[in-house]
């Protein structure tokens, strides 16, 4: 049994039309939850492969952390969620920041984490990251 139903469609004055629909959805009997949204641009393979091949190189050749350990930092960090428990009368009892993922970012999303990943790491750390359009500078070394 089919656990998710994924149509596509599009608004066309105003009007929602889905594509695949079927009366058929395959799903048991019970509650659903329908959403619609407008489908939006995530982050380019340029802005990813600089952020994992540069930026978190950079941050890990510094720190002795591997690449990955600095990318669920910087989630943690810079893009994450709030999650806040409260008791039967809605007194906090508690709260954790949770990091989401990137992956659904869009580009400027995207850019923007880039960004407050760089002061942070210029600011706090002292490494310098170039801006993703600059040259990525070649060490003295391999030139």
């Amino acid at each position: 049994m089919t656990e998710k139903v994924v149509l596509s469609g599009c608004v066309q004055r105003g009007k929602l039309k889905v594509r695949g629909w079927t009366p058929t959805l395959g799903l048991g009997d019970g509650e659903v939850t329908v959403t619609i949204a407008k489908r939006r641009a995530t982050r380019s393979l340029a802005q990813n492969a600089f952020y994992w091949s540069v930026v978190l190189k950079a941050l890990a050749d510094h720190t002795g952390y591997t690449v990955d350990e600095m990318h669920e930092l910087c989630k943690q960090r810079f893009n994450a969620a709030t999650l806040v428990l409260t008791d039967p009368d809605g007194v906090v009892v508690d709260e954790i920041r949770v990091a989401q993922s990137t992956t659904g970012l869009t580009g400027l999303e995207f850019s923007e984490f880039l960004d407050q990943v760089r002061v942070w790491a210029e600011t706090e750390l002292g490494v310098l990251l170039p801006l993703a359009e600059s040259p990525i500078p070649v060490p003295a070394d391999v030139a």
